[in-house]
């Protein structure tokens, strides 16, 4: 992630194909492991364009409030 994080700060990779990407594995290995009890892919999308969004007012992260924290719960 420290990687996909430098990637998004540089302007090579957006939050939304991160998500999508992230999406598309569980998808693909979930059923096997059965990580997620949970998972709204369209919230994980809609926080990923918000991030999207905000980057290019220059807002931060921080800044986005609560939506922008990532939960996971086995």
């Amino acid at each position: 992630m420290t990687e996909a994080a430098a990637a998004i700060a540089a302007g090579g990779l957006t939050a939304l194909a991160l998500a999508d990407a992230q999406l598309a594995r569980v998808a693909k290995t979930d059923a096997a492991i059965a990580a997620w009890e949970t998972l709204d892919a369209a919230r994980v999308r809609a926080c990923a364009r918000a991030s999207d969004d905000a980057r290019g007012t220059g807002r931060r992260r921080r800044d986005l409030g609560r939506q922008h924290e990532p939960v996971g719960a086995a």
